[in-house]
């Protein structure tokens, strides 16, 4: 296991001017992205804290802006209602800012994806949820193609990882008032990009593409000290009936790509980002990163046959540590 005083000394040279802090916070906040992987990396790390510790933000839980996360307001009123003081963990669709509301220490964690793929998972999605709290319809009523909504200009459309992670109030539009409207909202900027990375270099424990679900779960074992066999994981919320991506028309492709440059420019800073970030693990952590893989693949398989009792049982054997 990696020694948490070395750790800092080599963050702070290898990203360069950042001060990247890797001491454990009293609080530990996983900032859901639509359709990021959160209910898979959520379903990691939670269950490392106890059930009397961890406030999950979920829709019904009243207010949320045009972003589709809760707003500041709405999120403060039910932790207070939960209990500021005996809160340890925070998942969900929860606007970045709410570690100032907090009593103690507070980082966040979180993933990235590609702006493409993240807009064809979330479009697909929504149009197959019954629980989508606005799918997309025109004015009539109609479905919209994926064609007609990649042009609609819909905010989710547009550079939606940097609106979040910017923290930034005027990218944040209303919710929509009808099921179908389409909600438009002030551009993002280069100054908004550069927000979104420092508050990452300041407040974020971890922050990792998509595909790196596993090693963002096993950096922060290793700086909590978790077991390992708490990091059990069957995928969530997976859409089996949305197109590949390879199969997207290269015109629709480039539209979505023009409109989220700089989601795409903030993915590529993460990804580099958390490669380096990985290497203050090693050579421990691809090692834990084999048995994981290995023995996940047995339990995912296994799990398709017995209760889920039975596969706890087997996760601590064989993710004993």
């Amino acid at each position: 296991m990696i020694d948490t005083a070395s750790t800092n000394l080599s963050a702070a040279s290898i990203f360069d001017d950042e001060v990247v802090d890797h001491t454990t916070p009293k609080i530990l906040i996983h900032l859901h992205i639509h359709k990021t992987a959160g209910s898979s990396l959520n379903s990691l790390v939670k269950h490392n804290f106890c059930r009397s510790g961890i406030f999950e933000w979920v829709s019904r839980h009243d207010k949320s802006g045009g972003l589709d996360l809760g707003t500041s307001d709405s999120v403060k009123q039910k932790l207070q209602e939960f209990g500021l003081n005996r809160v340890e963990y925070i998942s969900g669709h929860v606007p970045f800012g709410i570690h100032e509301m907090l009593p103690a220490s507070a980082k966040y964690f979180t993933l990235v994806r590609n702006p493409v793929e993240r807009i064809v998972s979330l479009f697909y999605w929504r149009q197959q949820s019954p629980k989508s709290a606005r799918p997309p319809f025109n004015a009539n009523g109609r479905p919209l193609s994926f064609e007609e909504y990649v042009e609609s200009g819909d905010v989710h459309l547009d550079n939606l990882q940097v609106r979040v992670l910017s923290g930034a109030s005027e990218l944040n539009p209303a919710a929509a008032s009808a099921p179908s409207e389409v909600i438009l909202a002030s551009p993002v900027t280069r100054v908004h990009l550069e927000q979104a990375k420092d508050n990452i270099a300041k407040h974020f424990i971890a922050a990792a593409p998509i595909g790196h679900i596993a090693e963002c779960a096993l950096v922060l074992r290793a700086i909590y000290r978790w077991p390992m066999r708490r990091l059990y994981n069957e995928k969530k919320n997976r859409n089996r009936y949305r197109p590949a991506t390879a199969d997207v028309p290269a015109r629709l492709k480039g539209l979505i790509e023009k409109a989220n440059t700089y989601d795409i420019e903030l993915c590529d800073w993460i990804n580099k980002r958390f490669s380096e970030q990985r290497k203050l693990y090693e050579p421990e952590l691809s090692k834990d990163l084999r048995r994981y893989d290995a023995a996940n693949r047995r339990l995912n398989f296994i799990g398709t046959m017995v209760p889920t009792g039975v596969k706890r049982i087997l996760a601590k054997r064989f993710l004993w540590r």
